[in-house]
């Protein structure tokens, strides 16, 4: 669990993103950085704590119809590769409703999600997928979040 942060600027006008990735020699050296750091070890919470993973995502100006076809792509990689299942939705009312989607899965647990995130960089389709879909978002949100128990903040 060990790993290297690999870096992906998607397009030059992006924001870095991020992947810590035991896998990272096998991604190609233009898209990663030399950084190396390390990741702690797994607790037991991580291990069975399950979350919702929110992705607040708005469409590049003139790119709405082609967000269809490249999301069907991702359904069909996320599927295969194990991820669960999302929900999509827009927005009724408040938020930033123009060209914007959001996307929610519910994970059993946050390890799981961890490693199947590593895994991502050394995924050849998904490399794919991520080049084509920095060609159409102008911004992509996520947010991780776990159910806070009554007990946590003293209301049991």
């Amino acid at each position: 669990m060990f790993g290297k942060t690999v870096v992906f600027p998607l397009r030059p006008d992006h924001k870095t993103v991020r992947f810590r990735d035991k896998h990272a020699d096998m991604v190609p050296a233009r898209v990663r950085d030399a950084t190396e750091t390390t990741r702690q070890p797994l607790t037991a919470l991580e291990e069975f704590m399950k979350v919702k993973v929110i992705e607040k995502v708005k469409f590049a100006p003139g790119k709405w119809r082609e967000a269809g076809k490249i999301l069907k792509t991702y359904k069909e990689l996320t599927e295969k590769n194990g991820y669960p299942s999302f929900r999509t939705y827009t927005y009724i009312s408040g938020g930033d409703g123009v060209q914007t989607l959001t996307f929610v899965s519910d994970w059993d647990s946050l390890a799981r999600m961890e490693t199947l995130m590593d895994r991502m960089p050394a995924d050849p389709e998904m490399m794919q997928f991520m080049q084509r879909w920095a060609e159409i978002v102008e911004s992509h949100e996520v947010s991780i979040l776990k159910e806070v128990l009554t007990e946590e903040i003293g209301m049991a």
